[in-house]
């Protein structure tokens, strides 16, 4: 008889997992997140700088969920091991949570509590897998949140809105994040606006989920995402202008209105717009 895989010479494999990028990576945990009836998300970024260059080496996804019991938690990093059944997210896959990890770090942490006394921890790292230290998924063990997480556990406010991540949730950390692109902040920000702004913009306009960005060690970088929707019908929009004043581009993104600075510009301006209707399958 034979193992069907050789997990030790399977590590690459595991790291190649399909996702496009780190956006699309963090997405699937968020996902996660929302399907755990977490209220609020914060998505934590942790710099470098020992290369000379402030880069993103590890990022954590908080969320304040229902969180998950010793069973699902020692479950959740385990390849094809669904814990996803309901269908209230953006997709149902077995394989989520460790490989959306492992495409952006060989080192993925998981905490997860249901009451703030009783934190438990599992791990998954493809490093000691590679070496055969790390066999098999060990029973998950009580463990303290990190301490550079800790304070956002005591009377934590973002951009004003307060945050309680005390009664239960989850918290994943991606350590040693050697495949970011990019690799610094203000441009990772802008990527995780842009695409979870818009995979996520109806929770985000309806305003019953929050999902915040922000930087350890500093407030200076706290964002917080908001819809992006390609129809621009929604009032809150991350790329709406100001329909009384074109010339105004808000600060959180571009305006979508051209203006004129010479001449008349009232009147009727007549655009053509090809769309795809879907009863017919054609293009108008």
């Amino acid at each position: 008889m034979a193992d069907i895989i050789n997990i030790q010479n399977y590590t690459d494999a595991l790291r190649n997992t399909g996702y496009k990028n780190v956006e699309s990576a963090i997405a699937e945990i968020v996902d996660n997140s929302l399907e755990a009836d977490a209220k609020d998300v914060l998505i934590i970024c942790s710099l470098d700088f020992s290369t000379g260059r402030k880069v993103v080496n590890e990022i954590a996804i908080l969320d304040n969920g229902i969180g998950m019991n010793k069973d699902t938690l020692e479950k959740c990093l385990v390849i094809g091991e669904s814990t996803r059944r309901k269908r209230k997210g953006m997709g149902r896959f077995g394989v989520g949570l460790p490989q959306a990890s492992l495409h952006v770090c060989p080192n993925v942490e998981v905490f997860s509590w249901q009451s703030k006394d009783q934190i438990r921890k599992v791990y998954l790292d493809v490093d000691e897998i590679k070496s055969g230290v790390q066999k098999e998924i060990e029973g998950s063990r009580e463990e303290q949140i990190p301490d550079s997480y800790l304070k956002y556990f005591s009377d934590y406010e973002h951009l004003g809105k307060k945050i309680d991540f005390n009664k239960s949730g989850t918290l994943v950390v991606w350590n040693n994040c050697d495949r970011l692109k990019p690799k610094t902040v203000v441009s990772l920000f802008e990527r995780f606006k842009f695409l979870l702004g818009r995979k996520f913009r109806y929770f985000i306009h309806q305003g019953t989920h929050y999902v915040g960005l922000t930087v350890t060690g500093t407030t200076l970088q706290d964002e917080s995402l908001r819809p992006n929707d390609p129809l621009c019908l929604m009032d809150d929009n991350m790329i709406m202008g100001d329909t009384n004043d074109p010339k105004h581009i808000k600060k959180t993104g571009e305006s979508i209105f051209e203006y004129w600075e010479n001449g008349d510009v009232c009147g009727t301006v007549n655009l053509p717009v090809k769309y795809s209707d879907i009863s017919s399958d054609t293009i108008r």
